[in-house]
C-alpha cells in the first residue's frame, strides 16, 4: 500500500491548502487575471508556499471589487443590443440617450426626426444610402440641415448609388516636382468633357491662388480643403457656405482606398519599372483593375 500511495508530509499538505485557497478565492471573488499570472501564482505556491500564499493574501487579491448592479437582477431588455450593452456594467455617457428600433420605419422616422431637430451639429454614421426613395430624402434633408447652420458629418461604407462612386476616371503619373500634383489634376480636368459643371475635391496641397483661380476659369467648382495656417485661403465663403462642400470632404478621402489598392493588390506599392512611361503604364493598369472589382457593385447600383 505505501508503494502505490506516497506518505502525505507537512509540505506537500501546504502546497495543497495553497493553491486550493487561490481557487476558492478567485471564484468566489469571481477575479479574473491574465493566464500568465494566474500560472505564476500556481507555480509560486507549488514551489515555495509558505513564501507564495502570503504574498498572495496580502498583495495578490483585488482591491477593487466589482459593483453589483443596482437592482441585482438584469433587466429583460426588449432588444438584445440592450442586454449588450447591460453586460460589460458600464453607464452611459450623461447626455447621450440611446434608441434601438427593430423596424424599418420606426427608424426611418426617429432619423428624420433628428435631422430635423440638428441646430448645431449633425453627424450621422451608416453603412449605404442607396439611390431610392430613403436615400434620396436622407440627402435632402441633411442638405436641410447645413443650410439652417448645423454641422453636418456623415461616416457611410458606400455612397455610390447617390453620387459617383469610387472608380477611377483618370491616371496620370509625371515626375516628383513641388507642383507635380496640381499640374497633374489641372491636365486631367482639362480632358473632361464640357458636359455639365463638375466639382473637383482635394487636400490642403491644392488651396493656392494659381490651381484655384484656374478651376474657376474653366467652369469647375474647387471644393479643397482649406489651408489658413499663417496664411489666408484661397477658397473663400462662395465655397464653404454651401452644403456640398462639406459634403465633399468626407467624399474626397475615397480616393485613398483606391491608392491603397493599387499600392498592395496590385504590387505598385514599390515599382519595378524605370521611366515615366512604363510607371504610369503599369499605375493606369492598376486603376483599371481596380475599377473591375468595382464594377459589379457599380451595376447593382444603376439597376
Amino acid at each position: 500500500m505505501n508503494a502505490w500511495f506516497p506518505r502525505l508530509t507537512m509540505h506537500s499538505l501546504v502546497i495543497v491548502i495553497s493553491v486550493l485557497t487561490y481557487v476558492l478565492t478567485t471564484r468566489i471573488g469571481e477575479e479574473r487575471r491574465p493566464p500568465s499570472i494566474a500560472i505564476a501564482w500556481v507555480l509560486g505556491m507549488i514551489a515555495v508556499p509558505y513564501l507564495a500564499l502570503p504574498m498572495y493574501l496580502f498583495f495578490g487579491r483585488r482591491k477593487l471589487q466589482r459593483k453589483p448592479s443596482p437592482s441585482g437582477i438584469r433587466s429583460h431588455s426588449a432588444h438584445w443590443a440592450e442586454e449588450l450593452i447591460e453586460s460589460f456594467g458600464l453607464p452611459p455617457a450623461a447626455p447621450s440617450r440611446v434608441r434601438l428600433h427593430t423596424d424599418a420605419g420606426e427608424s426611418s422616422a426617429a432619423l428624420f426626426e433628428v435631422m430635423a431637430a440638428a441646430e448645431s451639429r449633425l453627424d450621422i454614421c451608416t453603412y449605404i444610402l442607396g439611390n431610392d426613395d430613403f436615400g434620396r430624402e436622407a440627402i435632402g434633408r441633411m442638405i436641410d440641415s447645413a443650410r439652417r447652420g448645423a454641422r453636418v458629418q456623415l461616416a457611410e461604407e458606400a455612397l455610390a448609388a447617390v453620387r459617383r462612386g469610387r472608380e477611377i476616371i483618370d491616371a496620370l503619373v509625371t515626375h516628383a516636382t513641388g507642383t507635380a500634383e496640381r499640374d497633374a489634376a489641372g491636365a486631367m480636368i482639362a480632358d473632361l468633357p464640357d458636359t455639365h459643371r463638375v466639382t473637383v475635391g482635394g487636400d490642403k496641397n491644392y488651396d493656392t491662388n494659381d490651381f484655384v483661380a484656374e478651376l474657376r476659369e474653366r467652369a469647375v467648382t474647387p471644393h479643397v480643403a482649406q489651408n489658413d495656417t499663417n496664411r489666408r485661403s484661397a477658397i473663400d465663403g462662395r465655397t464653404t457656405r454651401h452644403p456640398g462642400y462639406s459634403i465633399s470632404q468626407c467624399i474626397r478621402k475615397r480616393i485613398e482606398e483606391a491608392f491603397g489598392w493599387i499600392k498592395t493588390v496590385a504590387g505598385q506599392e514599390k515599382t519595378k519599372f524605370r521611366g515615366c512611361d512604363r510607371v504610369g503604364w503599369a499605375f493606369t493598369f492598376g486603376a483599371a483593375a481596380y475599377n473591375l472589382t468595382r464594377l459589379p457593385k457599380l451595376l447593382a447600383a444603376l439597376a
